[in-house]
C-alpha cells in the first residue's frame, strides 16, 4: 500500500511511458508539391489518445530547409499545444506547408513528433516521431 492510495490517487507514470500514447495519421492535401513555384499543400495531421488517461498534448512539425510554414520559407518548425486529451479523444490539426522558388524536385521528409506532457509543457513525459515524405515534382 503505497501513500497515494490513502488519498485514492494511482500512479499511472509507468504504464503512460512504457507504450506508445498517440496514434498519428496524416495526409496531404494535393498530394505533392510543384517544384520552382510559391505554393503551398495543407497537411492534416490527427491525434488520437491511445491510453486510458487524460494527456496533456502538443505537436511538433518540422520541415527541411527549402518548405516552410510562411511563404517566405523562414519557419521551419511549428509547435501546436493542443491541450488535454481524453482517453480515445482524437484532434484533428490543419497546417499549410509552402514551397517556394529555390524548392527542387525530391522526396523531402517531414518529422512529426506528439509529445504528452505533465505539470505543464515544459515536462515531458513520453514522445512518438514518424518521418513522413512530401514529394516535390
Amino acid at each position: 500500500m503505497g501513500i497515494l492510495d490513502l488519498f485514492g490517487k494511482k500512479d499511472v507514470s509507468k504504464d503512460l511511458t512504457k507504450r506508445i500514447p498517440y496514434l498519428v495519421k496524416y495526409r496531404f492535401s494535393p498530394y505533392r508539391l510543384l517544384a520552382n513555384q510559391n505554393n503551398s499543400v495543407r497537411l492534416f495531421l490527427a491525434i488520437k489518445n491511445a491510453t486510458g488517461e487524460p494527456l496533456m498534448t502538443s505537436v511538433v512539425v518540422k520541415v527541411p530547409k527549402g518548405l516552410g510554414f510562411d511563404q517566405a520559407c523562414l519557419s521551419q518548425a511549428r509547435e501546436i499545444r493542443i491541450g488535454n486529451l481524453s482517453p480515445k479523444e482524437e484532434k484533428e490539426i490543419e497546417l499549410d506547408v509552402f514551397g517556394r522558388i529555390g524548392t527542387r524536385p525530391a522526396e523531402y521528409k517531414v518529422l512529426l513528433t506528439a509529445f504528452s506532457h505533465y505539470r505543464d509543457y515544459a515536462h515531458i513525459l513520453n514522445s512518438e516521431s514518424k518521418k513522413v515524405g512530401l514529394r516535390v515534382v
